[in-house]
């Protein structure tokens, strides 16, 4: 078995003027060179490095890398790109070269590595190990032939499918990547942090896996840049592929000290009995002050980093209204385009500043209210709410209507209560056409059932169980890193407490109550639905940018890296919250890799498929908005634990 990498960097595009050099890219492929070959046993000479190179030199690489005669099934093969990625208008990925230019609006195909080219590559290479990082501008949007769905995200799963494959993509299909002049690029930055520091290690068992690998990257870029979303897309076995070795020793002080600084942290700072902990730590580990202190540094750059971006929006901010108060709807305009594309912040992560200045009661926002009044009658009683692009969107008194349901409360030691919603008897199209673990799609047929109105909280699992494994602590958040050994003798306890039966909701089970009779992508259905969005045509002053699954979902895009308290967000209309997103959510069923041979009723699948790995639902705090969809499916390992998974029971 061989490790094999090909690390390209492209930083030169004079042939295209509005492609700016992006320097960092050399420096990130030379980083990822040095912990690959010390960290990654990659042997020197297996590392290609190509720095600006040509197209044919590119695809050349490539096809040595995939498809070269001694290439065998148990090598593993790591692709890597740092540079410009440019997308068509049918959000087609190619990688920029040297000679990329455009004609017009228009790239020059023939000037750029199309990401179909490595596509095909992959799929004809012999290696069943396959690891892709993209650190470049849209790059979720890899693959040849990829769409758009219906949720702004890119079908990368049904587009990449095969065996022990990963890939890992420094932004979604629709975003910039951000890299400072000069610097090396965030996402490759925390790469090679979580692999140099054993950072990334989080199950310490001195190795670090793909998953780990992004996790930890991806924790840290949230934390710098929350506008940017850095995405996993994992096939078969792909993110448990070792990657890169521990160097320090277990018991190495600088590395226990580091662990414990990332586990006691909580919103960028740690307790006083944190930090009375810590320094009782580092006197035991004999580390001096200063040695604490710099890794006390490397810890808080991200968080650092945002708060010299906070501080910078809010130095423009006042600029502006020293020059003119309240400012025009353009410099507003201005004004969000910088805190979006150049600061990576979120308009969540500027409220507290726009209210110290009083922005949101500024000329600009009374204009657009006057405007949605003269095309809209809408009671007064109803709150506007206005978000940096002008949608507005009606105040959570416009939730959906939920079914009445006599549902089901049991009781749990300690004066703990357990929640149960009533669903009805019916039928549901089940799957879905955009992954091939979601076809086919067909028709099941359910008896009535009770589920849970929340995913189990920590509360009511340390009533039953007596424990809380937790990461993120709290009473009302979601109890995660549970495995699904251990949700199944959570069930089992409590079935004895209340004698009934209590259990994990089949596949069938959990798509059908968190679907609550809804056919779209999820269960309040695509884009956006007209009770909650009214539209109006600003013209080309406005960008109109609709993300509802906020209002209703925890996920990578406003979850800031955590789990939150269960019901903080909209229901579905049968009154179920957090179905989708905050954490994943075990289910009983055996994974199968498609429906083909699923039962048409509410059981689950017990029998065939992968004996060891089970169905995970409903994705969670670290995913992006399309694995979260109503119809997506996930696995693992029956004994494996996360900080995002959880569990919701049925009687």
């Amino acid at each position: 078995m061989k490790r094999l990498a090909l690390l390209v960097g492209t930083s030169e595009y004079p042939e295209c003027e509005k492609l700016s050099p992006l320097h960092g890219s050399l420096l990130d492929v030379d980083a990822m060179q040095r912990v690959l070959v010390a960290n990654g046993e990659f042997a020197t000479e297996d590392v290609v490095v190509l720095k600006n190179a040509s197209r044919q030199a590119i695809e050349d690489a490539i096809h040595n890398l995939f498809n070269s005669r001694d290439r065998q099934k148990d090598d593993l093969v790591l692709f890597y790109f740092s540079g410009h990625g440019i997308v068509d208008e049918a959000n087609k990925l190619f990688l920029g070269t040297p000679s990329t230019r455009k004609e017009g609006n228009k790239i020059v195909r023939p000037t750029t590595v199309a990401a179909s080219y490595l596509h095909d590559a992959m799929n004809d290479s012999k290696s069943q190990h396959q690891v892709l990082i993209f650190n470049c501008c849209f790059s979720g949007a890899f693959a040849q032939g990829m769409t758009v769905m219906d949720d702004g995200s890119v079908n990368l799963k049904n587009q990449l499918g095969g065996k022990g494959r990963a890939i890992l993509t420094s932004s979604s299909s629709t975003q910039f990547s951000f890299q400072t002049d000069g610097e090396m690029s965030i996402y490759t930055r925390y790469l090679v942090e979580g692999i140099e520091t054993g950072a990334a290690d989080r199950d310490g068992d001195r190795k670090i896996s793909i998953d780990e690998l992004h996790e930890y990257a991806a924790s840290k870029v949230s934390q710098e840049s929350p506008n940017m979303t850095p995405a996993f897309y994992p096939v078969e076995q792909g993110g448990k592929i070792y990657i890169a070795k521990v160097s320090q020793a277990k018991d190495d002080p600088r590395l226990v000290y580091r662990r414990e600084l990332e586990s006691r942290i909580v919103d960028g700072k740690w307790s006083i009995a944190a930090r009375r902990l810590l320094d009782s730590l580092r006197i035991r580990l004999e580390l001096s002050a200063e040695e604490a202190e710099q890794i006390k540094t490397d810890v808080l750059k991200p968080i650092l980093a945002k708060a010299r971006k906070l501080q910078e929006y809010e130095e423009l901010l006042k600029e502006m209204l020293e020059e003119r108060n309240p400012p025009t709807t353009q410099e507003l305009k201005d004004l969000r385009d910088y805190q979006k594309d150049h600061l990576r912040l979120r308009d969540e992560d500027v409220s507290d500043i726009d209210r110290k200045y009083d922005l949101t009661s500024c000329d600009w926002f009374e204009e657009l209210e006057s405007m949605i009044n003269d095309v809209a009658d809408i009671d007064d009683k109803y709150g506007l709410i206005v978000s940096a692009s002008p949608v507005f969107v009606l105040s959570k008194e416009f939730e959906k209507p939920k079914k009445e349901s006599n549902g089901l409360v049991l009781d749990l030691p300690n004066g703990v209560k357990l929640e149960l919603v009533d669903i009805p008897e019916g039928s549901f199209s089940m799957g879905s056409d955009d992954f091939e673990d979601e076809k086919p799609t067909h028709r099941v047929n359910l008896k009535a059932f009770k589920i849970g109105k929340y995913p189990i909280t920590q509360k009511q699992y340390q009533s039953v169980m007596g424990n809380n494994p937790s990461n993120y602590k709290g009473d009302n958040l979601p109890v995660e890193q549970v495995s699904w050994d251990d949700a199944v003798a959570f069930c089992k306890k409590l079935s004895g407490m209340v004698k009934k039966t209590v259990k994990l909701p089949s596949e069938a089970q959990w798509e059908y109550a968190c679907r609550a009779g809804s056919t779209g992508k999820y269960y309040f259905g695509n884009d956006f639905d007209i009770d909650y969005f009214y539209y109006i045509d600003f013209g080309d002053d406005f960008d109109v940018d609709v993300n509802q699954l906020e209002n209703y979902a925890w996920y990578g895009e406003n979850s800031q890296s955590k789990t939150h308290p269960v019901g903080e967000k909209l229901a579905n209309s049968w009154g179920l919250y957090d179905m989708h997103g905050n954490v994943w959510e075990w289910c009983e069923d055996i994974w199968h890799d498609n429906y083909y041979g699923a039962p048409t009723d509410e059981r689950a699948r017990l029998y065939g498929g992968e004996q060891n790995l089970r169905s995970l639902r409903g994705g969670s705090w670290s995913n992006s908005d399309f694995g979260c969809r109503s119809a997506y499916r996930n696995r693992n390992n029956a004994g494996i634990r996360n900080d995002n998974v959880g569990f919701r029971v049925v009687v």
